[in-house]
């Protein structure tokens, strides 16, 4: 779905993914985390989760070029196990347009083997002069 389509109170819900120590040991690795403690606790850095559910989300939603991350929180709930099986539900509670911006407000849930870990929102700004929807000219 192109974000221009995208309703409020629009759900995403069940996308599954299982995190290997293998991808978390390459996820620190490319940021450069050397703290030793993510594998002595066999824990997931919370960024490393953060990237994998909005990775996610936009096998969902198309966000055209021009589209700005403008903020994130997160709460963490529980340690995020290595080898879980991860599930995140995304809803759009908010979707308003200033001037000739769409601002997209998305508030993400994160459960792992069907515990809550961790809760997120994220607002994104996108441009309505790239966002043309896709055969819209």
């Amino acid at each position: 779905m192109h974000a221009l389509a995208v309703p409020r109170r629009y759900h995403i819900d069940g996308i599954e993914i299982v995190v290997s120590p293998g991808m978390r040991d390459a996820y620190n690795a490319l940021v450069g985390d050397t703290w030793a403690w993510w594998a002595q606790t066999d824990a997931l850095p919370p960024t490393l989760l953060l990237g994998m559910a909005f990775r996610s989300l936009l096998d969902y939603i198309h966000l055209p070029a021009g589209t700005i991350h403008l903020s994130q929180e997160l709460k963490m709930q529980a340690r995020a196990p290595v080898a879980a099986a991860y599930t995140f539900d995304i809803v759009v509670t908010r979707a308003s347009v200033r001037q000739d911006q769409l601002f997209l407000f998305l508030e993400l849930h994160i459960r792992a083997d069907a515990h809550p870990v961790a809760r997120a929102v994220t607002s994104l700004l996108i441009p309505l002069s790239t966002a043309e929807e896709p055969g819209k000219q």
